[in-house]
């Protein structure tokens, strides 16, 4: 069996964010700060007057997120609802019941691909701890049949999980709904010019100064830690990237992924390396690309098809955007790939 080291987790998030502009500034340039919460690094650049203010409270957003939704933090919000699952509901921040109700919503629409009672699974699996496992089939059928976010009741302080064994697994999109709240803090504080990277996800508030758009990088898992294969500009919106080159490990020559697919009750076997969606909230960016990556390429197609934007890697060496990035596209330096635009 083998694991993917921390050590190679962190080179490639601290390669992302040199993707997306995040490197560093030179004296009298942008505010710019590195932390590290919800098991990656965060790097965020801003320009303005209350910059600093800005980031230092984003910071303090981020950490009290990462202690509100950890699926190992015995306190968290998270935690507690699932120790009360078929008990008795929890009372919960109403930030917390808001994002929960927020992200049910978005999951009813996603066929199924992405849910939030996924915590068993993700528990039995232990592909983000140190001890994962091949669950048998026989394990993975009676996992799946706890996945049922119909069974999450909320109220505006309160969760309750219905079903006994049940529990949340936010990891889907809890950076997301992250950079949302990071979102809120540049708007209060006046910062109307910044980009903040969390782990896969790039949030890009405004332009840079003088009016040019953010450019976000992405990355080929296969070409290196650092190895950009394209990147795009963004401005006012997430991209969110999903894939499974991060977080797994490999028993018998399968790789299993930490992204779980709830209807197999196992890790999502994909014919994508790694799929980025864009939308206006990092929260339904996040959703999106956990759900593409979880149904496939064919599925993502249709997505793209449909005026969904994003682009993503396949098992087939392609590279398909949609057409509504095209503009903003660029390869990366010294790159040839199979592009095809889609939509």
């Amino acid at each position: 069996m083998r694991a993917c080291s921390f050590r190679r987790l962190a080179a490639v998030v601290c390669a992302a964010a040199v993707c997306a502009g995040l490197a560093g500034c030179a004296a009298g340039g942008p505010a710019s700060r590195t932390d590290f919460f919800m098991s990656t690094l965060v790097t965020q650049q801003a320009y303005g007057p209350r910059a600093e203010k800005a980031l230092a409270q984003a910071a303090d957003t981020l950490r009290e997120w990462e202690t509100r939704l950890s699926l190992y933090e015995e306190d968290s919000d998270v935690c507690r609802i699932n120790a009360a699952a078929g008990v008795q509901p929890v009372q919960v921040s109403e930030a917390t019941a808001v994002l929960l109700a927020q992200a049910k919503a978005l999951a009813q629409t996603t066929d199924g691909a992405f849910a939030l009672t996924v915590a068993p699974i993700t528990l039995a699996w232990g592909v983000r701890s140190g001890s994962p496992r091949v669950v048998p089939p026989e394990e993975c059928a009676a996992l799946a049949a706890l996945v049922d976010d119909s069974a999450l009741q909320l109220t505006q302080n309160t969760a309750f999980l219905s079903k006994e064994g049940q529990g949340l697994d936010l990891g889907g999109c809890a950076k997301g709904a992250a950079l949302d709240a990071v979102a809120d803090v540049y708007e209060k504080e006046g910062v109307q010019s910044a980009v903040v990277s969390l782990g896969g996800n790039v949030y890009a508030r405004g332009t840079k100064p003088g009016g040019r758009p953010w450019r976000v990088g992405f990355r080929d898992p296969s070409k290196g830690d650092d190895a950009s294969l394209a990147s795009i500009e963004l401005t006012d919106a997430v991209m969110a990237v999903s894939g499974d080159y991060e977080r797994y490990f490999e028993q018998d020559g399968v790789r299993y992924g930490h992204i779980m697919d709830p209807a197999a009750g196992a890790p999502a076997q994909s014919d994508i390396v790694s799929v980025g969606v864009v939308c206006a909230t990092g929260l339904e960016a996040d959703i999106r690309s956990t759900e593409l990556f979880v149904r496939g390429k064919a599925a993502a197609l249709r997505y793209f098809e449909a005026g969904g934007m994003g682009m993503m890697l396949c098992e087939d060496g392609v590279l398909y955007v949609s057409r509504s990035l095209k503009n903003g596209f660029e390869l990366a330096p010294g790159v040839q790939a199979d592009v095809q635009f889609v939509g």
